[in-house]
C-alpha cells in the first residue's frame, strides 16, 4: 500500500515536466517557416541576378553575331534542324556504332596515312608534280562549287532528257567530233582574213573550179540530204521563215 502511493506520487510529480507545449512547437515552427522564407527571397533575388547577367550576355552575342553579318535565326532553326535529325533512333543507332569504333581509328587513320605516302612517292618517281596537281584540284573544286557552276549543275540536270538525246544522237562520236574540230579551224582561219562583198554569181561559178570548194560544197550537200532524212524519219519539220 505504501509502494502503491510512492509511485503514484512520483507519477504526479513528474507529469508537469513532461506535458506537451502546443504554443512553443507553434512558435517553434513559425520561426523556422520564417527562416526558410528568407533562405528561399535570397536565392530567389540571387537566381533573378544571375538570370539578369546571362540575358545580358546572350544579347550581346547576339548583337555582336548580327553584327559580323550573321543571320542568328536562321542559324537557331539549322541548329534545331541538326538536333531533330541528331536524336532520331536510325541516327544515333549510326552515332553509337561510330562511337564504338573510335578506339581502333588511330590505327586505321596511320594505316591510311602509310597507304597515300606509298600512293604520293610512286608519283612523285613518276614524275607527277603532286603538289601542283592538288592545286589545280583545290582549283577546280572551287570552281565547281562556285554559285554560277552550282546554277548551271541545276539546269543542266533539269533537262536530264535533252541531254541524254544529243548523247545518243552520235554528236560525241570520235567521227563527229574531228568535224566539229575542223570546221573549228576554218571558221578561225576566215575570221582571220581580210574580204570584200561575197562574190556574184560568175565568182561562185569560179570558186566551183577550186577543189576545197568543191569538197566542202560536197560535203555539204551530202549533209543536207541526210538531214532531210533525218527529219524525215522522226516526223519533225524546219520551223517555217518568218514573212
Amino acid at each position: 500500500m505504501i509502494e502503491g502511493t510512492s509511485a503514484s506520487r512520483s507519477a504526479q510529480g513528474a507529469s508537469p515536466e513532461l506535458a506537451p507545449d502546443p504554443a512553443g512547437s507553434l512558435r517553434r515552427i513559425e520561426a523556422s517557416l520564417a527562416r526558410l522564407e528568407q533562405r528561399l527571397a535570397a536565392a530567389e533575388a540571387q537566381a533573378a541576378a544571375a538570370v539578369g547577367v546571362a540575358t545580358d550576355s546572350v544579347d550581346h552575342l547576339v548583337a555582336d553575331a548580327r553584327a559580323r553579318g550573321v543571320d542568328v535565326d536562321a542559324r537557331l532553326r539549322l541548329a534545331l534542324r541538326l538536333a531533330e535529325r541528331l536524336t532520331d533512333p536510325a541516327v544515333a543507332t549510326a552515332l553509337e556504332a561510330m562511337l564504338a569504333m573510335l578506339p581502333q581509328a588511330p590505327a586505321a587513320v596511320a594505316i591510311a596515312a602509310d597507304g597515300v605516302d606509298g600512293v604520293v612517292a610512286r608519283l612523285r618517281a613518276s614524275g607527277i608534280d603532286v603538289e601542283a596537281r592538288a592545286r589545280l584540284l583545290g582549283r577546280a573544286m572551287e570552281r565547281l562549287t562556285s554559285p554560277e557552276a552550282l546554277e548551271l549543275l541545276a539546269a543542266v540536270l533539269s533537262r536530264l532528257d535533252a541531254v541524254r538525246g544529243v548523247l545518243e544522237s552520235g554528236v560525241l562520236d570520235p567521227a563527229t567530233t574531228k568535224v566539229v574540230g575542223t570546221a573549228g579551224q576554218a571558221l578561225v582561219r576566215t575570221a582571220r582574213e581580210r574580204f570584200d562583198d561575197g562574190p556574184g554569181a560568175l565568182g561562185v561559178l569560179r570558186a566551183l573550179g577550186d577543189g576545197d570548194v568543191r569538197a566542202a560544197v560536197g560535203f555539204t550537200l551530202r549533209f543536207a540530204k541526210h538531214f532531210g532524212r533525218s527529219l524525215k524519219e522522226h516526223g519533225l519539220t524546219l520551223p517555217a521563215r518568218a514573212p
